[in-house]
């Protein structure tokens, strides 16, 4: 890591096994965490990319975004059977987090802004999940899912992101999508689930994407 003024860097290979043990094991549930080294090996095929957030060498934030090329890889099968694909490079945010003694203070905001403004500029479509509360086995797992969900999209929308109206349920876990606009635009339902498809199709192979990828269509 650079010594600089506040910036935003690509992490090493080499840094990512502490920042999984240190912070990722802490601020992610079980159930949302992929194992490090599904993490390592995407980063190496360059799948994903991890940005870190530094400020005199200190690590403040991190950041996981899965990078689709020319995202046309899958084919996308909605309720109705009618299939298309998209184009472009697509980027989900797959991980982002303030290390725990530099919350509250504002930086956040900033680390986001710095990856859409410098880092990600090439991307067409950026999309986030967001754990469904609704769907939560009980009171307890409800009421933490409900306050990190409601925390989440707060700390997105305030730096313009906003939700889709479209939910998907990915490896068992059901999220609701929100976007935001790279290019300065919202995209229509069809075309969210299609780009979410595409990227996952890129990640896994079809017969596991059309296993573990299951939109559903909220009225």
């Amino acid at each position: 890591m650079k010594d600089a003024a506040m910036h935003v860097e690509l992490l090493t290979e080499q840094e990512i096994p502490s920042i999984y043990t240190y912070y990722m094991i802490r601020d992610f549930p079980e159930n949302e965490l992929k194992p490090l080294s599904v993490i390592v090996s995407s980063i190496r095929h360059g799948q994903l990319l991890p940005f870190g957030l530094i400020k005199n060498r200190v690590l403040l934030g991190y950041a996981f975004y899965v990078k689709a090329r020319n995202a046309s890889v899958g084919s996308f099968v909605n309720a109705d059977s009618s299939s298309g694909k998209v184009s472009g490079i697509g980027y989900l945010c797959d991980y982002i987090a303030i290390v725990p003694s530099e919350r509250g203070k504002g930086f956040g905001t900033t680390f986001q802004k710095m990856l859409y403004e410098k880092e990600l500029t090439d991307g067409d479509f950026l999309l986030c999940e967001v754990e469904r509360a609704d769907k939560a086995v009980n009171q307890q797992k409800y009421t933490e899912c409900e306050e990190r969900r409601k925390r989440k999209i707060h700390h997105h929308i305030k730096v313009g992101w906003r939700e889709t109206g479209v939910n998907v349920c990915t490896f068992g876990v059901e999220y609701q999508l929100l976007e935001y606009p790279l290019k300065g635009i919202f995209h229509d339902k069809e075309t969210v689930r299609k780009w979410y498809w595409d990227i996952y199709s890129m990640l896994l192979p079809e017969n596991v994407c059309r296993e573990k990828v299951i939109f559903n269509f909220p009225q």
